[in-house]
Order: C-alpha cells, then sequence, then structure tokens
C-alpha cells in the first residue's frame, strides 16, 4: 500500500498575497525558482502547496519514497545522512529561497538523505502530479521550471563531486 506523502499531514497555510510577497523575495535567491518573473510565480503558485512544520519535524525520511519537492520560504532546514555505521551526520543547511527534494521528484526514487525543520518553517510544496499538470497548461513555464531543476540538481553534482575528489588524494 502506497504511503500518503508527509506534506499532507503538515499544517496548511493559506497562498495569499503576502506569502506571494514572501515567496516572490525568496525567489530571487532560488536555484530552481530564480528566474521567473512575477506572472510566472503566480501562475506556478496555483500549483503548490503551503505548509508549515514544527522544529523537529521530518519533512523527507532517508530511504522514504517521494513525489514531491519544497521550497524553503521562512525558517531553517538540516539535511541528515545516515553514516554505513548507522549514525545520522549533519550535511547541510537549507535556508530561505531553496530548494529540496528535487531528486526524488524527478527520479521516483527513495530520498537519499532526512530532512527535518531545524525551527518553525514555512515552505510550498510542488508535486509531481502537479508538476505534470503545471507543464500541460503552461508548457514554456514547465519546460523553464525542468531546465532549472536539471541545472540545480547537475550544480550540487559538480560541488558533489569536488568534495569527493578532496578525499580521492
Amino acid at each position: 500500500m502506497k504511503k500518503s506523502p508527509r506534506y499532507l499531514a503538515m499544517p496548511p497555510v493559506q497562498i495569499d498575497l503576502a506569502l506571494i510577497k514572501q515567496l516572490t523575495s525568496s525567489i530571487h535567491k532560488a536555484d530552481v525558482l530564480g528566474k521567473f518573473s512575477t506572472e510566472d510565480i503566480n501562475k506556478l503558485t496555483k500549483h503548490m502547496v503551503a505548509v508549515t512544520v514544527a522544529e523537529g519535524e521530518a519533512i523527507y525520511v532517508e530511504g522514504e519514497p517521494a513525489d514531491y519537492m519544497s521550497m524553503l520560504i521562512t525558517g531553517k532546514l538540516i539535511v541528515l545522512k545516515e553514516t554505513q555505521k548507522g549514525k545520522s551526520r549533519q550535511i547541510a543547511n537549507i535556508l530561505p529561497g531553496r530548494t529540496v527534494g528535487e531528486m526524488s521528484m524527478v527520479d521516483g526514487k527513495a530520498h537519499s538523505a532526512t530532512v527535518v525543520a531545524g525551527q518553525k518553517s514555512t515552505m510550498v510544496i510542488l508535486s509531481q502530479g502537479a508538476m505534470t499538470a503545471l507543464i500541460d497548461e503552461h508548457p514554456r513555464l514547465g519546460a523553464n521550471l525542468l531546465r532549472n531543476l536539471a541545472a540545480t540538481i547537475s550544480l550540487r553534482l559538480r560541488s558533489t563531486n569536488n568534495i569527493l575528489a578532496q578525499y580521492l588524494d
């Protein structure tokens, strides 16, 4: 039996003008959404769900499948990776304007890390189904979003490769 996405259990937030202003401000710092016009952002928000997350609450859990990505609007997220010895290590902080969950949304595989709220946070969620609807309704916007997703994943992979290279010598 397929498990419901975690974000469905999180308290929803109304996407109103104030949240859209916060989102627009954050997006200018965003890796995935930073190159969109205000008009595009308004189209995109019609396909998103906004949620609040309590400090310590898990947004993604390593090994669990998920088909959505999140963009942080307010707060802070902590990315944790389990070691081969079963210990959890912090590998990154996610600040407003940044996204998480892109890989699982694109490839449908289980999450490669756990993400928890480092403090009370507000996020917008874009599910795989909502992305498909966005592409159908606004093909240019959908293509730009997919291009930005690919670029973000590529940049993160390059960064990881550079870090790994330091340990190979």
